[in-house]
C-alpha cells in the first residue's frame, strides 16, 4: 500500500479550518480522550492515527491513512435529523475518496472500549490487507 493516499497532502485547507482542528485537538471530549489513549503511539496493528484530521473540509475525529479509515465518536447531537443528514453526506464524501468510516457512540467508548478497539483493529487489518 502506498504511504500516502493523497487525502491529506493534496487538499487545500483554509487557515480557519486549521485553527478549528487545532482547537478541537486541545479540547477533546471525554470519550475522544479515552479512545485516543488506545489509538495513539501505533498501539493498534502498528499503524498511526491522527486526531481531528481535516478531510475534504470535514474534521474527522480520528484518521488512519494506511488503512484509509476514519473513526468517529458520536455524542447526542448525532441523533438529530439535521445532523444525521450531515453525517450521511460526510460518509458519501469519504467513500468517494475510498475511505471507510466507523462510528461509535459515547456509551460504546465509555462502557465497552475492548469491543470498540477490536472492531477498529479488525477494520485496520482487513483494509490494509486489501491493497
Amino acid at each position: 500500500m502506498p504511504l500516502s493516499s493523497g487525502v491529506v497532502k493534496l487538499q487545500r485547507v483554509t487557515e480557519e479550518k486549521l485553527r478549528q482542528a487545532q482547537s478541537f485537538r486541545k479540547a477533546l471530549t471525554e470519550t475522544e480522550d479515552i479512545l485516543w489513549g488506545k489509538l495513539r503511539r501505533k498501539q493498534i496493528a502498528g499503524v498511526k492515527f491522527r486526531r481531528q484530521q481535516i478531510i475534504e473540509g470535514f474534521i474527522a475525529d480520528f484518521f488512519c491513512e494506511p488503512a484509509k479509515l476514519i473513526i468517529e465518536v458520536d455524542g447526542g447531537i448525532h441523533t438529530t435529523i439535521d445532523q444525521k443528514a450531515i453525517d450521511i453526506h460526510r460518509k458519501e464524501v469519504f467513500e468517494a475518496r475510498g475511505l471507510k468510516e466507523i462510528r461509535f457512540t459515547n456509551e460504546q467508548v465509555k462502557f465497552n472500549i475492548g469491543q470498540v478497539i477490536k472492531i477498529i483493529e479488525d477494520a485496520v487489518v482487513a483494509r490494509r490487507g486489501k491493497d
